[in-house]
């Protein structure tokens, strides 16, 4: 029976009951059963989104709900849940709301589905600025509708059409700025509104025209090239950070002279730094005689830099399109006395430099080998990755990182037997398949499906046997996923619907072609109520670093699980002591997993909760391996990210000592996190 139609049941049940005892029941009876019905209702939504079970006769009604805060409730749960069959609902149900917090909600899903049947709907909606609230949420919605309809109508040029309608609107800044981050997501059919982008960044119109300059990066496009050139010296920061990464996006071979300036420039940031640099990397590798003058540039910055996320970034650009000239400094780099972090980019840059012949494969392998002892894991972690460029005779000097103690160093060495062709490379992988390390299996499992080693099938079926665990579930998906036309998948399929984790279900069902079982995902604790809370603001947390500590306000309103889970988990003192094993300069900081090497979990997962609140600098995301498998890891944000908007969730804000994040490194620990528990009521209640 649907658990969705019984509960449904259930609210008229609520909506007849009396109590012909109680005069004042009686009186009130009308007010106190709408009442129950709306709670009721808003217990079924959570609980289809919880399960990821909505029904389209329970969306039907739901949106005919008298209450406001069901019906906006409603439309999210079918947006948060992907509900795809519930698009038309929508769509019709936005023909007569008159709510507008209601017609947000349904804007916003609207474009979490993409069904291009909105497109109509969206577009009004866009143009109506009585209602500016919903114009934005129905401008974003537009930056996701790409779907095409089945007499081939281009609903991507139709849609950029629509927000150039909005680019062009000066009266509207806001509005412009949100649809410049919605036209770039509409590929090709983007190519049309560069111009109006190239003025509205190079106008001065704008305070800070970042959105533009975003918009014209993400266009591949030679249009985009000289406004974006013009932009290396711009007032804002972020505007030169996107046109020094936008400046390869198609590759500007009159770029260089200006990135140089933009290096030397003192008010340049270090994100833009980092782009400029890459970029001349690029240009490097392209070799289009200019070689001698980016080289230049490069070696002057890693003499000059001192940023610890930069100072890497320079050695990395050395070995793009490296010469017989730069080998010394690449080696130099190497030296102990280096950061982790430029010993790293070092060893990758050798590598490249062994690609292109200016040292032997061999001999690049034979220095490798010799970090095989360094004190730093992540070192190490770097040599094994490095032996992919490497082929078939960097073989013997790898083998003893197959051995190696920490688990990130073997997993990566298995990753790099993928380009060696080697009779060996067989029994290598079917011994990774039996290290104790999930993250060591992985790549050992893709290997062996990928390059059909004898038995191949056998081996991931017994594989699979072995890693029934908490901490292999990725593993059994990636398992289900390569047997998924075999009689073994099917087998592990039907053994994988009960599966104690949605994801593995969700695998098991596509398997199958069956619907997947509506199972709850586990969850650490019940969500935090806003009558816990004092009023005095949103819940905060204090994250100490060794360099100091910065404060996160979380948005307990938009993502109460994730909030919920967190202050949990800090309640607990999980992160106490964990780091940060991933920095991409110019992107995240990511960390607090339980292994520190984004692998594992508490041994629960957390269903997605997008909303619309947008990536920006010190924004706090949830990585993810799949949809709804957040867990105990986040991420802060570098710098705006639009291209995760609508993707992770957020779930909080840093509000002070954000210039901390600049200084996260790999390996950067976390002190602690604790509670601002002045903003909780007293305990009692939890």
């Amino acid at each position: 029976m649907r658990t969705s139609g019984c509960l449904l049941a259930l609210l008229l049940i609520i909506a007849s009951c009396q109590r012909p005892d109680d005069r004042a029941d009686r009186e009130n009876s009308p007010a106190n059963a709408r009442i129950r019905i709306e709670k009721v209702s808003l217990e079924l939504l959570d609980k289809a989104e919880d399960e990821r079970s909505l029904e389209l006769f329970f969306l039907e009604r739901m949106m005919r709900n008298p209450a406001a805060i069901v019906r906006q409730r409603a439309a999210n749960v079918a947006g948060k849940t992907r509900f795809q069959s519930g698009a038309m609902q929508l769509i019709e149900a936005a023909g007569s709301e008159k709510d507008v917090a209601v017609l947000g909600a349904i804007a916003f899903s609207l474009g979490q589905l993409g069904d291009g049947r909105a497109l109509d709907l969206l577009a009004r909606l866009s143009r109506d600025d009585r209602q500016p609230s919903v114009q934005q949420a129905a401008v974003t919605a537009l930056g996701r509708i790409v779907a095409q309809d089945e007499v081939e109508v281009d609903w991507a040029r139709r849609v950029v059409g629509v927000l150039i309608e909005t680019l062009g609107d000066s009266g509207q800044p806001e509005l412009q700025r949100e649809a410049a981050l919605s036209v770039w997501r509409h590929g090709e059919a983007a190519q049309a509104a560069i111009e109006v982008l190239s003025r509205l960044l190079l106008d001065g119109s704008h305070e800070d025209p970042w959105p533009f300059a975003y918009a014209l990066m993400k266009i591949d496009h030679a249009d985009t090239s000289a406004p974006l050139r013009q932009s290396f010296s711009h007032r804002s920061g972020l505007v030169r950070t996107y046109a020094a990464w936008g400046a390869r996006q198609p590759l500007d071979s009159l770029a260089l002279e200006g990135l140089d300036e933009l290096l030397l420039d003192k008010a340049s940031p270090w994100t833009a730094r980092v782009e400029a640099l890459r970029t001349i990397g690029k240009i490097r590798e392209k070799k289009w005689g200019r070689t001698g003058k980016a080289r230049d540039v490069l070696l002057r910055h890693l003499i000059q830099e001192q940023h610890p996320l930069v100072a890497p970034v320079v050695v990395e650009s050395l070995g793009m399109g490296t010469t017989a000239l730069e080998l010394p400094f690449i080696i130099g780099s190497l030296d102990a006395e280096r950061s982790v972090a430029v010993r790293s980019a070092a060893v990758g840059a050798l590598a490249s430099a062994a690609d292109l012949g200016l040292l032997t494969p061999r001999r690049c392998g034979e220095i490798l080998a010799e970090f095989i002892t360094d004190d730093s894991a992540w070192l190490r972690t770097a040599c094994a990755s490095a032996f992919a460029d490497l082929g078939s005779a960097g073989l013997p000097s790898l083998l003893p990182f197959l051995e190696d103690p920490d688990r990130r160093v073997r997993a990566a060495a298995v990753s790099a037997l993928a380009s060696i062709e080697d009779p060996a490379v067989g029994g290598l992988i079917q011994r990774a398949l039996r290290d104790p390390d999930v993250s060591v299996k992985m790549p050992a499992a893709d290997l062996a499906a990928s390059s059909k080693i004898d038995q191949w099938q056998q081996l991931l079926q017994n594989t699979w046997t072995r890693s029934l665990g908490a901490d292999a579930w990725e593993l059994r998906v990636q398992i289900l996923n390569h047997l998924s036309d075999t009689d073994a998948g099917e087998m592990l399929a039907r053994q994988s619907l009960d599966d104690s984790f949605r994801t593995v279900r969700t695998a098991a069902a596509r398997v199958l072609s069956v619907p997947v079982p509506p199972l709850a995902g586990r969850c650490p604790s019940p969500p935090i109520t806003h009558q816990q809370m004092t009023g005095e603001g949103p819940p905060r947390v204090f994250l100490e670093l060794d360099s100091g500590t910065m404060v996160i306000e979380l948005d307990l309103e938009a993502a109460p699980r994730h909030v919920s889970a967190f202050i949990d988990g800090i309640r607990r003192k999980v992160y106490d002591g964990r780091i940060f094993h991933r920095v991409v300069p110019s992107f995240v900081a990511q960390g607090g997993g339980p292994r520190g090497d984004g692998w594992g979990d508490e041994g629960w997962h957390l269903i997605d909760e997008i909303h619309p609140r947008p990536y920006r600098r010190g924004t706090v995301g949830m990585p993810k391996a799949g949809d709804d498998t957040g867990g105990s890891q986040i991420f802060i944000t570098h710098l705006p990210t639009p291209h995760l908007d609508g993707r992770y969730t957020v779930f909080g804000q840093v509000v002070d000592g954000l210039e901390l994040l600049d200084q996260i490194e790999v390996g950067s620990r976390i002190v602690k996190i604790t509670v601002d528990e002045s903003r909780f009521r007293k305990r009692v209640a939890f």
